[in-house]
């Protein structure tokens, strides 16, 4: 894990489309490190919802080869309209927790 990374912080707004159990969202960057983005960067995710957790995949900045993630959430016992869990991408071996809020 690259050190220059560690602390981050990415807000996306992302509207997902739910069909069954498969999810499907496109969406942008909005802030980084808790101001807002110079860069609006694309995000494109799928996923699927399991009995245990929801399951996502994403491409960051896809039209310009970006990178890959992944992110394993659950809901929140306290919140419902909150998703936790974690996440592993491809840029710089980056890993850690995730926060989802839904609106």
């Amino acid at each position: 894990m690259d050190a220059a990374y560690v602390g981050d912080t990415h807000e996306y707004v992302v509207p997902v489309l739910q069909d069954n159990d498969k999810l499907k969202g496109e969406g942008k960057q909005t802030k980084y490190k808790r101001r807002y983005a110079s860069r609006k960067w694309p995000i494109l995710l799928e996923g699927v919802c399991r009995e245990d957790a929801i399951v996502v995949t994403h491409r960051v900045n896809p039209d310009s080869g970006g990178f890959t993630g992944s992110m394993k959430l659950r809901v929140d016992p306290n919140d419902p309209k909150r998703l936790v869990g974690t996440f592993s991408t491809t840029i710089a071996g980056q890993a850690g927790e995730v926060v989802v809020r839904i609106e």
